[in-house]
C-alpha cells in the first residue's frame, strides 16, 4: 500500500514525464525553458501546485501569529537578500500591512513589486543607478560573512520553524564568520556613539562603507578568503543544491 507521500511524488513524476522535464537535470534559468513553462501553463498542474501553497500558507501563518505579526501592522524586516523576493511573499500574504525591508544591496527586480512593499538599499540599487553596481558581481562572500549557525530554514510545522543544518557549512562559521560578526559590533559601537554624539548619517560614512565591502572582495583578508573556498554554501533556496 502506497502511502501519501508516495502517491505525491508519483503524480508529479506523471507531470515531468509528460511535459518532458528531466528530474534530474539541472535547469539555470527554469523560466525561460520551454518545457517549464508549458509546465506552469497546465491548468491541473497548477491545481496541484496552488493545493501544496495554500498548506505551506496556513502553516506559514501559524508561525507568524507565534511572534506576534498580524495582517493591518506594518513590518519592518533586514534582510540578506539581493533582490527581496522573500519580503515580496510577506507582503503578498500580509496585503494590509506596509512592508518595509532594508539590504545592503539591491539588485534588478525579476517580478512585478507589490504596492505595499517598500525596499531601502544602503549600497547599490540596480533598480535606480548602475553606481556600485559590480558590488553585486559576486554576492557569496558577503552571504559567508552573514551567515548564522543555526541553519536555513525548510518548512513550518504547527507554528514551528523546521530548519537545516549543515555541520560543513557551520564548520567555516564557527572558523572565521563568528569573529568578523563579533568585530562588526564592535566597530558599531565606535560609529554609534560618533553619530550620536556629533550628529552625523549614515550616509556620511557610505563611502567607506562601500570601500570596505570593495576591500572584503578585492582583498580579502587571508582567513575570509581561506574559508570562502572550503565553504558548503547553502544555495538551495537559489540554484537549489550546496
Amino acid at each position: 500500500m502506497f502511502k501519501t507521500l508516495d502517491i505525491e511524488i508519483i503524480k508529479y513524476e506523471i507531470f515531468f514525464f509528460f511535459f518532458k522535464i528531466n528530474i534530474n537535470e539541472q535547469i539555470l534559468y527554469p523560466w525561460l525553458n520551454e518545457n517549464v513553462i508549458n509546465l506552469f501553463s497546465d491548468d491541473e498542474f497548477i491545481l496541484e501546485i496552488n493545493n501544496v501553497l495554500l498548506n505551506k500558507k496556513k502553516e506559514l501563518l501559524k508561525y507568524f501569529e507565534g511572534k506576534g505579526i498580524k495582517d493591518g501592522e506594518d513590518i519592518f524586516l533586514a534582510e540578506i537578500g539581493w533582490r527581496g523576493t522573500i519580503q515580496d511573499n510577506i507582503a503578498n500574504i500580509f496585503q494590509n500591512s506596509r512592508v518595509c525591508g532594508v539590504y545592503l544591496g539591491l539588485n534588478k527586480f525579476l517580478n512585478v513589486q507589490p504596492a505595499n512593499c517598500e525596499k531601502i538599499s544602503y549600497g547599490p540599487n540596480l533598480n535606480t543607478s548602475n553606481d556600485y553596481s559590480e558590488l553585486l558581481d559576486i554576492v557569496a562572500p558577503i552571504e559567508m560573512l552573514c551567515n548564522s549557525p543555526f541553519g536555513s530554514t525548510i518548512k513550518y510545522i504547527e507554528g514551528k520553524a523546521i530548519r537545516h543544518i549543515d555541520k560543513e557549512e557551520n564548520k567555516q562559521f564557527f572558523r572565521v564568520t563568528q569573529y568578523f560578526q563579533e568585530g562588526v559590533i564592535e566597530g558599531s559601537n565606535v560609529y554609534f556613539n560618533s553619530l550620536k554624539n556629533r550628529a552625523l548619517s549614515s550616509s556620511n560614512i557610505k563611502m567607506k562603507a562601500i570601500a570596505s565591502w570593495n576591500n572584503i572582495l578585492e582583498n580579502p583578508n587571508i582567513h575570509i578568503a581561506k574559508s570562502y573556498f572550503k565553504l558548503n554554501h547553502n544555495e538551495q533556496f537559489g540554484v537549489g543544491k550546496f
